[in-house]
């Protein structure tokens, strides 16, 4: 199978808002960027990434417990933070380079998987196995993790 789903697969020891989320922000020099723009007059339609976010003391355990669980190989790994502050912002459908769990943290997202539809919600995770085309739309505002494992070495 290309991917799975898991429901209440975690249970956030903090909540994870759009006020936290402000927060971290500007307490961390973190890299983000937009990665996709939907609507192009209407930037906050958009999706915005945090790379790298596994060293920032609010994330390490769940990135701790995700490596502890799904990293036997001791592969190369990241976690990234994907929000978007409307209903309806969507990505394009793409192909990751390496496998991703995806775990939603606030709100609700459509994804669209091998001709399937899989909503993820708070505490759910989502594992989709590297080059397979996904697609995402947030239902509400969202904020989701990925936690991603390379092949590279």
């Amino acid at each position: 199978m290309n991917y799975f789903l898991e429901k209440k697969f975690i249970k956030f020891k903090k909540e994870l808002d759009f006020n936290k989320l402000s927060s971290l922000m500007s307490d961390n020099n973190f890299q983000s960027k937009v990665i996709s723009i939907y609507k192009p007059d209407y930037l906050l339609d958009s999706i915005f990434q945090i790379r790298n976010i596994q060293d920032e003391e609010f994330f390490t355990q769940v990135y701790n417990q995700m490596n502890h669980m799904f990293n036997k190989e001791n592969k190369r790994t990241t976690l990234d933070l994907f929000f978007s502050y409307m209903r309806g912002a969507r990505g394009d459908a793409h192909r990751d380079q390496e496998s991703v769990h995806i775990m939603g943290a606030y709100g609700r997202t459509l994804y669209f998987i091998d001709n399937e539809e899989i909503i993820l919600e708070r505490g759910d995770r989502l594992f989709i196995k590297k080059s397979i085309k996904h697609r995402a739309i947030g239902l509400t505002p969202r904020i989701i993790l990925s936690f991603g494992s390379y092949d590279d070495y």
